[in-house]
Order: structure tokens, then C-alpha cells, then sequence
């Protein structure tokens, strides 16, 4: 009646949590740990099995509330044996710090004497893996060596240490050496009977590959009516393969990683499908496209990947990597549109996040702002989701997230170069990334595919803003460069890099009169390139090429057939929005006409400038209006 309750179907609660404070304080402070344990015990006792798990963290809590006033080891195992159910239930709630709480309560209750005996022991181990896991995600990094160690030291066999090697491997691979990581994996993966060859050269590769395609069946689609794995060994096996192929990825290496996956689709192959089979599907695409140059096969895989993680729930871990791999490597080797796998890594990046892989979530986020810029997507909006991402990177504070946060920082600096944001539009150097910054990582894994990444962004800069000296010197630094196969085959879909490389040299043909025809030779090599990709790719390349072909008519003198294409460029690349390919074709367009004085160049340069500025590229819009809108 005074308003302090207030009644439900089946029961009360109060009306304010400020009144339900004051009631609690009402209780005096030594007794208020065994009225928690006397309330714990009868919400225990008197909860049905639905109850009790929908009641399941207050239960707990009210427990471990009293539970140093608990004398009988049995209630303190039982107890423990709650938390460890509450903390696994709130991992499946993405609630990492309060799972923390109760794996570490668990812990509390358990002493040596436990981990002596077959009902305690497995209790024990997995209190304290749990707890190891979380402190991972949550970057309590000398909290987690503490349990793993405590894991390590106690384990009598190599399948009691396995889950704790798992978390110690993820460890290193993030904070430490990714290359250590690898290591580590590799020696459990030999220790559990699989061992792989210790000299991962091109015929080693190319053998297991081989050997590895007369295992798969005539048709992809029957690997899924395969059984499921049953070996608890190969299960692992499988565990550390893909967390050795991840870190080979992060490590800037891939000798080993052709061997892994193969390994991995053998094992499934073999001895049947599990949780993992669907990353080493997906990444075995990623091999047959690279070496064999089979992109059919390679798609095939992509799809049986998408179809395991469905099959199996525990897959969701691997849903992150199977994305990345599937629509940012494969897939663009498709007629799919490249702007229609962004949600798909958008969800990926979810995920990833959700489940506290934070680590393969920002590798997603990387594969979605790659995509994103050669999609045309707005600049403005990519750049905030560039920043937050970067923030989030640098956030986790392990070192596997400043490489990926180093990787993209050279298109963080191409994207503030076109809103504006830079003194010169045309260096690829300022807030983000400068020249100093290749010099500081040279000798590392990682420092090629920095400059890979570099001097491929430079060159486009180069070419917009018409500093072709600038342009000359990174083409010719990306002749230089050793691109393996699988480097090859990840960056080849998105033909971007071609399509800048031969308009680069084009006009340095049309320019370096005393080198014209080494620079026409570069080009004839890139056309041919894009021509076979286009066959395939012909909704993302089709413009790219007719623009290519254009500027090649052009250079001869052909000028019938290169207004043909002109035109034939810019309406493509309106047709599948490709804004920022568009407006570059109408500028090229602009200046082919402006050389003999026609008059639809002004039209093409305003819409050309349109263009620009609906990308969001300002600096080129006002590159555009300087140099061909005023004359």
C-alpha cells in the first residue's frame, strides 16, 4: 500500500532500486554474507531445472556472495561446478567480464586435493582453461600465463595441455611473435602425429596439392554428406593447423600455409568433417586458385565453406575467417559485384566482435575497407569507419593489431589525401603514414607488403594528380618486388592494381619518348592481364579495360575507336557504380577531346568534377576545376 513492492504473477520485486538498497543496507553487515548463502541455498533447492537457468547468474551470485562460509568440500565442488556453468552461459552472451568473474569464483572453491581425483580433476582443468580464455580476450595478459602455467604444471598427458597450448598459442601470436606462434603449433601438430615437412618448397607444395586433389570427390557438393569427425586427436590437430595458418597470415609469411590447408582437407577427407573444415575449405579455394588458377574449383570451395559453418554450430568461431577468406579473396574472382560483399564483412566484423576474436574481426574490417575504396564507396563515411577501426586496433593493445592497424594506414592516408586533408595531395605522406615509416619495419616480414601496399597507393595518387615522375619510380619498384602466388592470388581479384599499373604506363609512353616502347611493353603486359581477368570479371573490370583500351587508342592516334571506349567506360562504370572510375574516365575523356579541341571536353571535365565530389574526393574535384574548368 506505501508503494515500496510491487506484485508480479509470481511474486514481487521492488518498486526502485534505491528502495531496494535501502532494505539491503537495513541488514547488518555480519550477517549479510550467510543471508546471502541461506538465499542462494533456497533459490538452489526450490528452483526447477528451467528456473535455475533462467535464474542462473543470480543463483550463482547469491552463492558465491557466502560461499568462503561453506565448510563441506562436496558443496564447494558442487558450487564450483555452478560458476562454471553461469561463466560458460554468459561467454554465449558475449558477457566476457562477468564470465571472468564467475570462472574465477570456481576457481576459489577448489583446492590440490581436487585435481587428484577423476570427479574433481576435469572440473579443475576447466575452471582454470575458461578463465585463461577470457583473460585472452579481455588482455589480462599476466593473469592468463598464471592459469596456463597452473594448467601445464598439473597436466600428466599432452591432451590434458592441449586446450591451455591453444590459448598460450593465440598468446604469442598476438602479444609476442606470430612467427613464434606458428612454431609452437607446429611441434604440438608433430606431437599429435601429423608432422609436416620442415622444407615447405614449391614441389613439397605442389605435391600435396596434387595429393590433396584426388582426394576430393568429383563433385564439391558431396564432401557435405560426409560424416562427422570422431577422432579427438585429428580434432585437434585441426585446431592448430588453422590457428598456425592464421598467424603464418599475420607473420607476412606463407611458405607453411599452402602445407596447412592442404593438411586440414585431408583430415576432413579422411577421417570426416568438423568446426574447422570449413576455414580449411575456404583457404584450400584460396591454393587451387593460386597454383592451379582454378577459379572455378576455388568458388566451389568458397561455397562448401559457407554451407559447413551452417552445418556446424561451433563453426561460428571460424565464420569471421571463413568470410574474410570467401568474399574478400575469392568471391572477387567472380562476376560478383564487388560492393555486394560488403554486408557480408560487415557481419563477419560482428561476429568477430561478439564472440571476442577481436583479432580476425579487424582483419575483417581490413578486407571491408579495402573493398570499400575500389568500390567507390563514399570517402567521408569510409574514412570515420576507418578511424574507429583504427581505434579499435590500437585499443586492444597486442601487437597483431598494430600490424593490421600499420597495413591499412597507407589507404587511411590515400583516403585524407583526396577529402583534402593533406598539403599535398599527390605524396602519400601525413597523419597516418610518411616515408620514414617503410624504413622503420625494413628487414621484417611484413615490410614487403607494406611497400607493396605503398607504392601500389602512390602510384594511384601519381596518376590522378599527374606527377608521373613519382609514378615511373613506383612502377618501377613493383617490378622489382617478389609477389608469392598466394600474395598474388589475394590482391588479383581486386584488378585495380593492374588497371593503375597500365594507365600509369601508357602515359609515360605517351611521355618518355626515349623509353616509349619499354613503357608501351608494361602496358601491352598489364592490358593482356586485364583482358583474362575481365573475361571473368566483367562487371568490375569491363570499364577498367575499355578505359585502358581507350588511352591505348588514343596513344596511337586511333580516334574513332577510343571515343568508342571512352564511352563505352564511362557508361559501364555507371552502370555497376563505380563512382570514382567513372569520374576518371570522363576526365580522360575530357582531356583526349581537349587535345583537338572539342568541345564536349568542358562538358565531360564539370561532369567529371561532379563525379569526384559525389565520391568525396575534394582535392581532385579541385584539381579538376583548377586545371580544365577555367581555361
Amino acid at each position: 500500500s506505501e508503494g515500496l513492492l510491487i506484485k508480479l504473477r509470481l511474486g514481487y520485486r521492488f518498486s526502485h532500486d534505491l528502495i531496494q538498497r535501502a532494505a539491503y543496507l537495513l541488514i547488518p553487515q555480519s550477517e549479510r554474507k550467510s543471508f546471502h548463502l541461506w538465499l542462494g541455498r533456497l533459490l538452489w533447492k526450490t528452483a526447477s531445472t528451467y528456473e535455475l537457468d533462467a535464474n542462473l547468474f543470480v543463483v550463482a551470485e547469491q552463492l558465491n556472495c557466502g560461499a568462503e562460509l561453506i565448510d563441506v568440500n562436496d558443496e564447494k565442488l558442487l558450487l564450483a561446478q555452478l560458476d562454471l556453468r553461469a561463466g560458460k552461459k554468459a561467454v554465449s552472451m558475449s558477457a566476457f567480464l562477468p564470465a571472468l568473474e564467475f570462472f574465477k569464483a570456481g576457481i576459489s572453491l577448489v583446492v590440490d586435493k581436487d585435481w587428484e581425483n577423476s570427479s574433481g580433476r576435469g572440473l579443475c582443468l576447466d575452471l582454470y582453461n575458461s578463465c585463461a580464455e577470457m583473460e585472452f580476450i579481455l588482455g589480462r595478459d599476466d593473469e592468463l600465463k598464471a592459469h596456463v602455467g597452473e594448467v601445464l604444471n598439473r597436466s600428466s598427458t599432452l591432451q590434458e595441455k592441449l586446450r591451455a597450448y591453444h590459448v598460450l598459442v593465440q598468446y604469442t601470436g598476438t602479444q609476442e611473435s606470430a612467427k613464434d606462434a606458428v612454431t609452437t603449433s607446429l611441434t604440438i601438430i608433430d606431437q599429435l602425429g601429423e608432422a609436416l615437412t620442415s622444407t615447405p618448397g614449391k614441389v613439397a607444395v605442389m605435391s600435396e596439392i596434387m595429393k590433396t586433389q584426388t582426394l576430393l570427390p568429383l563433385k564439391i557438393d558431396d564432401v557435405m554428406n560426409l560424416n562427422t569427425m570422431q577422432n579427438a586427436d585429428k580434432q585437434q590437430v585441426m585446431k592448430f593447423l588453422l590457428l598456425a595458418a592464421r598467424f603464418e597470415f599475420l607473420s607476412g609469411q606463407s611458405a607453411f600455409t599452402p602445407l596447412l590447408v592442404c593438411r586440414m582437407v585431408q583430415l576432413s577427407l579422411r577421417y570426416g568433417v568438423c568446426a574447422e573444415s570449413a576455414a580449411g575449405f575456404a583457404s584450400y579455394g584460396v591454393t587451387v586458385g593460386a597454383f592451379l588458377r582454378d577459379h572455378d574449383t576455388a568458388l566451389g570451395l568458397g561455397k562448401l565453406a559457407l554451407a559447413m559453418v551452417d552445418r556446424f554450430p561451433g563453426a561460428r568461431e571460424s565464420l569471421p575467417w571463413v568470410f574474410s577468406i570467401v568474399y574478400g579473396i575469392i568471391t572477387p574472382w567472380s562476376d560478383e559485384l564487388l560492393s555486394h560483399t560488403l554486408p557480408f564483412h560487415k557481419h563477419a566484423i560482428h561476429v568477430g566482435l561478439s564472440i571476442g576474436h577481436n583479432e580476425i574481426a579487424m582483419i575483417c574490417a581490413n578486407m571491408y575497407l579495402r573493398t570499400a575504396l575500389l568500390s567507390g564507396y563514399p570517402l567521408d563515411k569510409l574514412m570515420e569507419n576507418m578511424r574507429v577501426r583504427s581505434r579499435q586496433m590500437l585499443g586492444c593493445k597486442k601487437n597483431s593489431m598494430n600490424v593490421l592497424n600499420l597495413l591499412n594506414a597507407p589507404r587511411r592516408q590515400f583516403v585524407s589525401n583526396l577529402l583534402g586533408r593533406s598539403a599535398d595531395p599527390a605524396k602519400l605522406a601525413g597523419e597516418d603514414i610518411h616515408a620514414d615509416t617503410l624504413l622503420k619495419y625494413s628487414g621484417e616480414a611484413l615490410h614487403e607488403h607494406l611497400c607493396f601496399v605503398f607504392y601500389y597507393l602512390q602510384m594511384w595518387l601519381s596518376y590522378l594528380f599527374r606527377d608521373y615522375t613519382v609514378g615511373a619510380e613506383m612502377a618501377l619498384k613493383f617490378q622489382n618486388l617478389i609477389i608469392e602466388p598466394l600474395w598474388e592470388y589475394r590482391i588479383g581479384g581486386l584488378s585495380n592494381l593492374t588497371f593503375i599499373y597500365g594507365l600509369t604506363s601508357c602515359e609515360l609512353a605517351r611521355r618518355e619518348t626515349h623509353e616509349r616502347d619499354k613503357w608501351i611493353e608494361i602496358f601491352e603486359e598489364a592490358l593482356v592481364k586485364l583482358e583474362k581477368k575481365s573475361i571473368v570479371l566483367r562487371r568490375n573490370c569491363q570499364h577498367k579495360l575499355d578505359l585502358m583500351k581507350a588511352e591505348k587508342a588514343s596513344l596511337f592516334g586511333h580516334h574513332a575507336e577510343a571515343a568508342s571506349l571512352y564511352d563505352s567506360a564511362i557508361n559501364l562504370a555507371a552502370e555497376h557504380h563505380f563512382i570514382h572510375d567513372q569520374a576518371l574516365a570522363l576526365e580522360r575523356a575530357g582531356v583526349f577531346y581537349l587535345s583537338s579541341d572539342d568541345a564536349n571536353a568542358s562538358r565531360l571535365f564539370e561532369r567529371s568534377y561532379d563525379c569526384y565530389l559525389k565520391w568525396g574526393a575534394l582535392s581532385k574535384a579541385a584539381d579538376i576545376k583548377e586545371c580544365y574548368l577555367n581555361f
